[in-house]
């Protein structure tokens, strides 16, 4: 028996192959396939994180990022069915901005570079949307905007990136009044209207609001920042080839097709804004540079390590900033005109006696003045100091001579790139006047108080999440748990006329205190609320004074009758800085309590402390509780 074999027509063939490319292609490369599903690109640009119970999640919570039904949590099939869908683009029909290379442009960009073989037939694609974003933004060079902290503000407390994207390459010839036109991206929380402050701060640590990402003119976020929130501004060029700044453009538009979880301490806008620059350009490995917990601060840390990504640096001073650069401008008659314009009155009598130069300083100063103590009142038509700025821009009009442009240098102390790492631990050796000695620990997952080293940071100033202290007494061979904060805040600006600040303070957590209210000494949980003021007593403010007035409401089940503690007394010191790196502190707290039989609570403490290099500090304090007194020496290690 023989077998005939027949030669194949060449033609049908050929029909054979190109009808069952699509399959033909998936199943000859599985290994191909496999390896970039697992491949760290794809987890990245696809933002898969490991799971919990194993395998991965991916970050985006919408459908409509993925390409599979099941591709958030399979990065194999999610791979697969996006080859799949390109490779049948050409055989469906889309309706405006739903083709494949609408949706997913910087994927399909990926897998012709990455994916051998992958050539899937060109078909029409009409991305109006996408074809809108690419135009209005006219990427060039991109930015990372950090504007400076603001303790006085829940969502501002840490600061804030965004990303600036410019349509002039050149640095050269951007001023700061064309960079107005640029584009920000921002990743940002989306808050119900009214949310109190403990809500706020509870569901951002718990991950209860969505984060998204949006588009806006720049000068509204310098609006917003320089202006409202009189924040400085410190932008980081970087330094990215076209073809990488058109792919973080592609990355982002895809990030923004869907809603996140936002946390405050991890996954907020620092978190995707490196995320989002290491998976559009692998080159810059910038997530193994911070730590976990994340805060933007890390983010421009993070890119001034990697060598050569940092081009230049810019700084736009706040509207505060500007204020008193040029209140250093004029004589003293010069600047008590414009203190009056506090009341909102603008004396155009005593405005004359001046030279045209003078009153040309005066009524820039006095512009300036009255936008930064009155931001809220822009939003009201018939506001006051709105009146009042009238007449200032009536008057300004008629002076002919042009305004001096304000020549503020660049000022590196505050540049928070050059500050600490957010987080810190130490160690801790304790004596006390018994005799006794201990080996503490302090451990704070973020992020500054009044006595670390200032540079990069906000003076007189800190905010903390977090803080742990604990003790092992060697002689009682115990270990105690003095306190543990979970948020603790406290904002000492120097009150002046210009401006009228107020001081405050607030603890939320756990303290072991000495107190006679227990008998000895007992774990009190709960919150304390202080309000007053800061005085300079130097022109420099290297010494300032400050009174609080304290409200403290406590729970323990150590405490004889009532299980809570409610009190009120003064929190008054003294707070001097030697130099940018060392500081000084006397603190004396006399608590009142209300009830029958509760007694007084007195502490006072005396601390100095001095950063030894950017991540190092010693500190040497003494205690006084209720006479329990004790030295400690510490060291400090910011990471």
């Amino acid at each position: 028996m023989s077998f005939r074999i027949q030669k194949p027509q060449p033609l049908l063939g050929l029909l054979f192959l190109l009808l069952n490319w699509n399959a033909f292609a998936l199943e000859s490369r599985p290994d191909t396939i496999e390896s970039l599903a697992k491949s760290e690109q794809w987890l990245f640009l696809m933002h898969y994180q490991p799971s919990t119970w194993g395998g991965y999640k991916g970050l985006a919570t919408s459908p409509k990022f993925y390409a599979h039904p099941e591709g958030r949590t399979h990065p194999k099939k999610e791979l697969q069915a996006l080859v799949q869908l390109f490779n049948e683009a050409h055989q469906n029909s889309y309706k405006v901005d739903q083709h494949p290379r609408c949706r997913f442009p910087f994927r399909f960009k990926w897998l012709k570079r990455n994916l051998k073989g992958f050539a899937p037939t060109e078909s029409p694609a009409n991305c109006e949307l996408y074809d809108l974003y690419i135009d209005k933004h006219n990427a060039k060079s991109i930015g990372i905007s950090f504007s400076s902290y603001n303790v006085n503000s829940p969502s501002s407390a840490f600061g804030h990136t965004l990303i600036k994207v410019s349509s002039n390459k050149n640095l050269n010839d951007h001023s700061k009044k064309t960079e107005l036109l640029d584009r920000g991206i921002n990743y940002a929380s989306n808050i119900p209207d009214g949310v109190n402050p403990i809500w706020y701060a509870v569901g951002g640590l718990a991950g209860f609001f969505p984060g998204t990402f949006s588009s806006v003119p720049y000068y509204f976020k310098v609006r917003e920042y320089n202006d409202y929130e009189a924040r400085d501004i410190w932008t980081y060029h970087l330094d990215l080839n076209q073809t990488e700044v058109d792919d973080l453009m592609d990355q982002l538009w895809e990030l923004g097709n869907s809603p996140y979880d936002y946390y405050f301490l991890t996954e907020n806008c620092a978190y995707y804004v490196l995320r989002g620059l290491q998976a559009a350009v692998p080159r810059i490995q910038v997530m193994d540079k911070v730590p976990f917990w994340m805060i933007p601060g890390d983010t421009v840390r993070a890119l001034a390590k990697v060598p050569g990504l940092v081009k230049a640096v810019d700084y736009r001073p706040s509207i505060r900033t500007q204020v008193f650069a040029r209140l250093d401008k004029l004589n003293p008659d010069q600047a008590e005109w414009v203190k009056d314009l506090a009341s909102n009155k603008v004396n155009t009598s005593a405005l004359s006696t001046f030279s045209e130069s003078q009153q040309r300083d005066m009524l820039d100063a006095g512009l300036d003045f009255i936008e930064l103590i009155n931001p809220d009142d822009y939003y009201e038509k018939e506001s006051p100091s709105l009146k009042a700025k009238f007449k200032l821009l009536q008057l300004r009009a008629r002076n002919p001579l042009e305004t001096l442009s304000l020549q503020i240098p660049l000022p590196e102390q505050a540049q928070p790139d050059r500050g600490h790492e957010s987080a810190r631990w130490g160690l801790v050796g304790r004596t006390d006047t018994l005799g006794h000695f201990g080996l503490g620990f302090d451990m704070r997952f973020a992020l500054h108080d009044v006595l670390d080293g200032e540079v990069g940071y906000m003076r007189n100033a800190g905010v903390g999440f977090f803080h742990i202290e604990g003790t092992y007494w060697e002689e009682q061979n115990e270990f105690i748990l003095d306190s543990f904060a979970a948020l603790e805040v406290i904002a000492l600006p120097a009150y002046s006329y210009y401006q009228p600040n107020k001081s405050w303070k607030m603890i939320f957590g756990h303290e072991r205190r000495i107190d006679e209210n227990c008998l000895s000494a007992c774990d009190l949980f709960g919150i304390e609320l202080a309000s007053g003021r800061t005085y300079a007593l130097t022109s420099q403010e290297d010494l300032l004074i400050y009174g609080l007035i304290t409200t403290e409401l406590k729970w323990s089940r150590h405490l004889p009758g009532s299980d809570f503690l409610a009190g009120v007394g003064p929190d008054v010191g003294l707070l001097y800085h030697w130099s940018l790196n060392t500081k000084s502190i006397l603190q004396y707290k006399h608590y009142f309590y209300l009830g029958d039989q509760r007694e007084v609570y007195r502490s006072g403490l005396a601390e100095l402390r001095s950063t030894i290099t950017t991540n190092w500090s010693l500190g040497v304090s003494f205690q006084n509780n209720e006479g329990h007194k004790s030295v400690n020496l510490k060291l400090f290690n910011y990471f």
